[in-house]
C-alpha cells in the first residue's frame, strides 16, 4: 500500500494494544471486529467512546479508524482479484469494486465524523440544526469533499469550532476534509445556510462546480429534514422541468459544456498522465448533464451511468463505451493512489514509475505477454480509453445541444425572430438575455441557430449598422466581456458575421470586437492559453478568424504569442498557434489560397504545421489512400487535395528556411506524382464516359516544360507538352479530351495550365508529324520551340517512347542543328540585354532583367545543345557540365550558385509577398528571416538583400557572357 498508509500503521502500532485491552477488560470482544471489516463501525466507535477517558478517546478512535481502513482496502483488493479471475466482464468488476469500496469507505468515514461530533465535540450541545453531506467521489481517500448546511448565523460559532476540531482530527487520523461548497457560498465559515445559497445562486449562474457537488450530495450525519428542504429549494431547480422555468437548468448545462470543451482541448503530455484531468472530469461533467436532463436522482455518477446505458436506447452504444472508459480510468486512478501515492500526476520518465505501474496493472488483471508487458498494455489502454471518452462525449454532445435549443430562453426568439419587437435592437437584446448566464462559456447552439436562421442573421447584421457610435462601443465591450474568457465564442461571432458579409470585417462593430479582443489578450496569459487550446480543437474556425485579420493586427498578435508558457503541454499549443499566425502574416495572397483550402479540407492537420515530419507522413498517406476510393471522380478530387497539401507543406518548409535543393527535390516529387496520376485518372474518366478502353501503348508521353522540367519549385504555371507518335485521329481526339480534363483540374489548383505547342498547332496534343513538318519549315522564332523540347522532362512515357523521341525529334531537329540554335540563343541573350531599361534602384525583374533567371536558362540550353545532353537543367547536368568544360568550370559553378540564390529569392517572394517576378525593395523585409536562416546570414535588411540581388544578377550576367562567348568561339 501507498506511503499515506504509514500514519495508519503508526496509529495501530501505538494504540492497538491499549484499544484491545479496553475491549477485553470491558467484555466487548464479541461486539468488535478487529480482524475484518466491521458491518457496523458506528456502533463500535460509540462503544469506544463509552469505555475511554477524555484524554485517550481521540487516539483510540483514530486507531480503530486506521485499523478498519486498512481492512476495508485489503478486502477490496482481495475481492477485486477474485472477481477478475472469473469470466465476468472486467468493467462490471471494476464497477462493483468502486461502488463497494466507496460505500465501505463512506460508511467508515461517516461513522467516524458522526461519533467525533455527536459524542465528543458537540456532546452536550443538541440545539444546533445542521447536516453534513458528502459531495465528492465516494471512493476517493486522499480527501473527503463535504458540504455543511445549517439554519443561519445563530449557533454557527459553536458549530464552526466543532468543525474546525473535526477537520484537524480527520487530517491527523483519517482523510482531510474539503469544505468546497461552503468556501464558495458561506462567509468565512465551514457552513452555509439555505438562505445564503439563495443569495448567491438565485440571481445568476455563478459556480457550476458547486452546483455539481450539490446535485450528488448525500447526507452523512445531521438533520435529514434540513437536507430535504435544501434539495427542494436549491438543487431540484437544476433538473429539467417540462413546461417549467428551466433557466437554472440551462445555465448549469452551459457551464458544464464549457468545462467539457475546455477539458477536451487538452492534449497528452508525453511524460505525464493524469486520469482526472485527462478524462474523468470530462466524463463526470457529461454524466452530470444527463443526470439533470433525464431527472436521474441516483447519487453516484457511476450509478447514473448504469441507468443511462440501459435506458437511453438512442445512444446506448455511446454510453456503453463511456461506461468502459469511466470504470477503467476511475479504477486505475484509485488503485494508483491506494497502492503507490496520492498524487494526480504520474510522471513516466523513470524506472520507478514503470515498476509502480506494473503493480497497478497486475491488480487490474493484466498479465505479461510475449508481445507486451503489463506496463505497456496498461498505458496503451489508458490512452485508448481517454480517446474513447473524448469521442463518445462529442457524439453525445449533439443530443445535449438539441435539448438546449429546445429549452433555452433564446429559443422562443430564435425560432420566431418576429417575437423580438421591431423597436428592439437584436445586438443589444442578446446581451441583455445572456446576463443570467454570466459565467457560461458554451454558446455553440446559439451560433448554430443564428447561422441557420437567415432572416434573424440578416436582422442582426442590419441592427449592427443601426447602432450609434456610443451604442456600438458599448455593445462591443459587452460582447468582449461576455466572451473574453472563452475566445472561441468571440471568434465564432466574428467568423459568422464576416462569412455572411465580408465587408463587415472593416466595419466598426466587427473591427471593434477584433481590436478589443486582441488588445485585452496581452494582459491575460489565461486568455492566450484558452485561445491556443481553442486552435487545437477548432482549427478551421480559428484559421478563418486569422484570415480576417489585417497585417497590423496579425503582427500585434504574433508579438503576444511570442511569450512562452511554463506548462509544456500548453506551450506546445501556443507554439502551434504562433506558427500558423506567423504563416498568415508571412504569406502572399497566392500562397494563402493553399492555406485556406487545406485548412478547410483538413483542419485537424493545421495544428501540425510546426511539425513537417508529421505533415509528410500524412501527405504520403493521402497519396497512397487515393486508390481506396471507388469512383474516378473521387480519386481526382483526392488527388487535388494531395497536391494542395503538399504545396502547402513544402511552402511552409521554404518559409521556415529550408535549403533550396531540398525544397526543389520535394516539390518535384509531389508535382510529378500529381501529373502522372492526373493523366491516368483523366484518361480513365474519358474511357468511362465513352464506354470503351483505349490502349495508348508506347505512343504517348506527357512532358513537363519550364520550371517543372528544371525541377524547380513554386512556378506560377504548369508548362506541359503532350506528344503522340501517331497520326491516328481517333486516338488524338481521345487524348485531347484527356488533356482538356487535366487542364481543368490544374486550374482548380490556382495554377495556369500552359502549352506553347497547343497555341502553335491549335491542338492540345502534338504529334511527331506536327513537329517534323514545323521544323522542316521553321519560323524565325522556332528556337523557342527547340528550347522547349530541349528543356522538357518526360513524366509519363515508356523507355521505348523516350528512345523514339530522341531518335526522331531531339537528334535531327535540335542536336543536328545546334550551331544555328546556339547562335540564336546567343543573339537572344544579348538583344534582351540591350533592350531592357535599367531599374530605378527600388525594383527589378528577377526573371527577365539582364542577369536574371532567363539568362541562366538560355546559357544552360547552349551547354546542353553543344554537348547533346538530355538531362533536365538540374544537379546532374551541373555536374556533367563541370566535367565536360573544365576550362570554364569556375564560371559554371559561380553561375549555378548565383542562380540558386536568385531562384530562392523568387520562390520566397512568390510565397510571402506576391506571385510576381517584379521585386520591390520595400517588400523584402518579409523574406529576410527565411533567407537568413537558409544561408546562415546575419544582420540582413531589405536594402542588403536588394543589393545582393543586384550583385548576384551582375555576376550571372558576367558568367553567362563568358560561357556563351566560350561556346561561340568553339563553333567559329
Amino acid at each position: 500500500m501507498g506511503p499515506h498508509h504509514f500514519k495508519h500503521f503508526k496509529n495501530i502500532e501505538r494504540y492497538y494494544d491499549t484499544l484491545a485491552k479496553k475491549i477485553y477488560d470491558n467484555y466487548l470482544l464479541e461486539i468488535f471486529h478487529l480482524n475484518r471489516v466491521s458491518p457496523n463501525p458506528l456502533k463500535e466507535m460509540k462503544k469506544i467512546v463509552s469505555i475511554s477517558s477524555p484524554d485517550e478517546v481521540l487516539n483510540l478512535l483514530g486507531c480503530y479508524y486506521s485499523l478498519q481502513l486498512i481492512l476495508v482496502n485489503l478486502k477490496a483488493l482481495d475481492v477485486l482479484q477474485l472477481n477478475l479471475s472469473t469470466p465476468r466482464s472486467k468493467f462490471d468488476t471494476y464497477r462493483d469494486f468502486l461502488l463497494t469500496t466507496g460505500n465501505d469507505f463512506r460508511k467508515l468515514s461517516g461513522s467516524y465524523m458522526a461519533v467525533l461530533l455527536d459524542d465528543v465535540f458537540l456532546k452536550d450541545i443538541r440545539n444546533i440544526n445542521f447536516v453534513i453531506c458528502g459531495v465528492g467521489t465516494r471512493v476517493d481517500q486522499d480527501d473527503i469533499d463535504v458540504g455543511v448546511i445549517d439554519e443561519g448565523p445563530e449557533g454557527r460559532d459553536v458549530l464552526n469550532r466543532a468543525l474546525s476540531r473535526l477537520n484537524m482530527e480527520m487530517f491527523k487520523n483519517a482523510s482531510p476534509l474539503h469544505f468546497h461548497m461552503s468556501e464558495h457560498i458561506g462567509y468565512k465559515s465551514y457552513s452555509a445556510s439555505i438562505e445564503e445559497y439563495h443569495k448567491i445562486l438565485d440571481k445568476y449562474i455563478s459556480n457550476y462546480v458547486v452546483i455539481s457537488e450539490m446535485l450528488i450530495a448525500v447526507p452523512i450525519l445531521g438533520k435529514l429534514q434540513l437536507f430535504r428542504t435544501f434539495k427542494r429549494e436549491i438543487t431540484d431547480r437544476y433538473y429539467y422541468a417540462k413546461n417549467g422555468d428551466n433557466r437554472y437548468h440551462e445555465g448549469y448545462i452551459r457551464g458544464l459544456l464549457g468545462e467539457i470543451n475546455e477539458l477536451s482541448l487538452r492534449g497528452f503530455r508525453e511524460d505525464v498522465i493524469n486520469p482526472k484531468e485527462d478524462g474523468l472530469r470530462m466524463i463526470k461533467a457529461l454524466i452530470s448533464i444527463y443526470k439533470v436532463m433525464k431527472n436521474v436522482k441516483k447519487n453516484t455518477l457511476l450509478e447514473v451511468l448504469d441507468i443511462l446505458k440501459t435506458t437511453e436506447r438512442e445512444n446506448i452504444d455511446n454510453f456503453i463505451q463511456l461506461y468502459r472508459a469511466f470504470t477503467f480510468l476511475e479504477t486505475f486512478r484509485f488503485l494508483y493512489q491506494l497502492l503507490i501515492v496520492q498524487d494526480e500526476e504520474i510522471y513516466l520518465d523513470n524506472e520507478v514509475t514503470k515498476e509502480n505501474l506494473k503493480v497497478v496493472a497486475s491488480h487490474m488483471g493484466y498479465e505479461d505477454k510475449s508481445y507486451a508487458s503489463t506496463y505497456s498494455q496498461l498505458l496503451i489502454q489508458y490512452q485508448e480509453y481517454i480517446e474513447t471518452a473524448k469521442i463518445e462525449i462529442q457524439n453525445l454532445l449533439n443530443k445535449i445541444s438539441r435539448h438546449l435549443k429546445k429549452i433555452s430562453v433564446f429559443s422562443f426568439y430564435i425560432n420566431q425572430h418576429a417575437n423580438i419587437p421591431d423597436h428592439v435592437n437584436t445586438v443589444e437584446f442578446f446581451i441583455s438575455q445572456s446576463r443570467f448566464f454570466r459565467v457560461a462559456t458554451f454558446w455553440e447552439d446559439l451560433f448554430d441557430s443564428l447561422e441557420s436562421n437567415k432572416e434573424l442573421l440578416d436582422r442582426f447584421i442590419r441592427d449592427i449598422s443601426r447602432l450609434s457610435p456610443s451604442a456600438t462601443k458599448k455593445a462591443v465591450n459587452s460582447y468582449v466581456r461576455c466572451g473574453i474568457n472563452c475566445p472561441y465564442n468571440l471568434i465564432s461571432l466574428v467568423v459568422l458575421l464576416v462569412s455572411k458579409d465580408e465587408s463587415l470585417g472593416g466595419k466598426h462593430f466587427v473591427k471593434g470586437l477584433i481590436d478589443s479582443f486582441i488588445k485585452r489578450i496581452r494582459f491575460s496569459e489565461g486568455i492566450v492559453k484558452n485561445l491556443s487550446s481553442a486552435f487545437i480543437k477548432y482549427p478551421e474556425k480559428v484559421n478563418k478568424f486569422l484570415s480576417v485579420l489585417d497585417e497590423r493586427t496579425l503582427g500585434f498578435f504574433i508579438n503576444v504569442l511570442r511569450k512562452p508558457f511554463y506548462q509544456p503541454e500548453v506551450d506546445r499549443y501556443r507554439k502551434k498557434l504562433y506558427e500558423i499566425t506567423r504563416l498568415y502574416y508571412a504569406s502572399s495572397h497566392y500562397f494563402k489560397r493553399f492555406i485556406t483550402r487545406v485548412s478547410t479540407l483538413y483542419p485537424e492537420y493545421i495544428v501540425n504545421f510546426d511539425k513537417p515530419h508529421r505533415l509528410k507522413v500524412f501527405a504520403d498517406g493521402l497519396l497512397k489512400n487515393i486508390d481506396n476510393f471507388t469512383t474516378t471522380e473521387e480519386k481526382l478530387e483526392k488527388l487535388g487535395e494531395y497536391y494542395d497539401f503538399e504545396f502547402l507543406r513544402v511552402g511552409i518548409k521554404a518559409i521556415n528556411g529550408e535549403q533550396f535543393e531540398r525544397i526543389n527535390a520535394e516539390f518535384t516529387t509531389f508535382s510529378d506524382n500529381y501529373i502522372s496520376l492526373l493523366f491516368e485518372f483523366c484518361k480513365q474518366l474519358v474511357m468511362e464516359k465513352e464506354k470503351k478502353d483505349v490502349i495508348t501503348k508506347d505512343l504517348v508521353s506527357v512532358l513537363a516544360a519550364g520550371g517543372h522540367a528544371r525541377m524547380q519549385a513554386f512556378d506560377d504555371d504548369y508548362d506541359l507538352i503532350v506528344l503522340l507518335n501517331s497520326d491516328d485521329e481517333e486516338l488524338k481526339s481521345f487524348l485531347n479530351k484527356v488533356i482538356l480534363k487535366m487542364n481543368r483540374h490544374i486550374i482548380k489548383r490556382s495554377i495556369i495550365a500552359h502549352n506553347r505547342f497547343a497555341d502553335k498547332f491549335r491542338n492540345w496534343v502534338t504529334t511527331f508529324t506536327d513537329l517534323k513538318n514545323y521544323f522542316e519549315q521553321p519560323e524565325f522564332d522556332s528556337f523557342i520551340e527547340q528550347t522547349q523540347l530541349l528543356g522538357a522532362r518526360i513524366i509519363v512515357g515508356s523507355p521505348r517512347f523516350r528512345q523514339t523521341y530522341y531518335k526522331e525529334i531531339i537528334k535531327p531537329y535540335i542536336f543536328d542543328r545546334k550551331v544555328d540554335l546556339i547562335r540564336k540563343l546567343r543573339e537572344e541573350i544579348f538583344s534582351v540585354r540591350e533592350s531592357v531599361v535599367e531599374s530605378e534602384g527600388y525594383e527589378l525583374n528577377i526573371k527577365e532583367s539582364p542577369g536574371g533567371l532567363r539568362d541562366f536558362e538560355n546559357t544552360f540550353f547552349i551547354i546542353k545543345a553543344y554537348h547533346e545532353l538530355t538531362d533536365p537543367i538540374s544537379e546532374p547536368l551541373f555536374e556533367k557540365a563541370c566535367e565536360l568544360e573544365s576550362g570554364i568550370k569556375k564560371r559554371i559553378i559561380s553561375l549555378v550558385k548565383n542562380y540558386k540564390f536568385l531562384k530562392h529569392v523568387r520562390d520566397l517572394y512568390h510565397l510571402m509577398v506576391a506571385d510576381s517576378d517584379f521585386i520591390y525593395i520595400e517588400a523584402l523585409d518579409y523574406i529576410k528571416e527565411p533567407l537568413a536562416k537558409a544561408y546562415s546570414l546575419k544582420g540582413l535588411s531589405r536594402g542588403k538583400i536588394f543589393k545582393r540581388i543586384e550583385h548576384t544578377m551582375h555576376r550571372i550576367r558576367e558568367d553567362s557572357t563568358e560561357i556563351v562567348n566560350h561556346f561561340a568561339c568553339k563553333l567559329s
